[in-house]
């Protein structure tokens, strides 16, 4: 699902016209590196809430580095 709002954010005009790159971190744990590689040079982050929450339970992760969040299916996902 998140593959599929990833690709709909990346057809979005206001994106093209921004010149924005989306990333899709469904189906990759996100470790540190990776990370800050996509906060460096991505301008919209797609992943699971799950991920999120796996993110910033273990300090990979802040929230303030993060400029707008959009949080979709909350239910599927686990507290610590």
């Amino acid at each position: 699902m998140a593959a599929l709002h990833a690709g709909v954010f990346e057809r979005a005009d206001c994106i093209k016209q921004l010149q924005a790159h989306v990333r899709c971190f469904a189906k990759n744990k996100i470790n540190q590196r990776r990370w800050h590689v996509a906060i460096c040079g991505y301008r919209i982050l797609v992943m699971t809430a799950q991920q999120l929450v796996n993110m910033l339970a273990c300090g990979v992760a802040s929230l303030q580095q993060i400029d707008l969040l959009v949080i979709k299916r909350t239910f599927q996902c686990s507290s610590y």
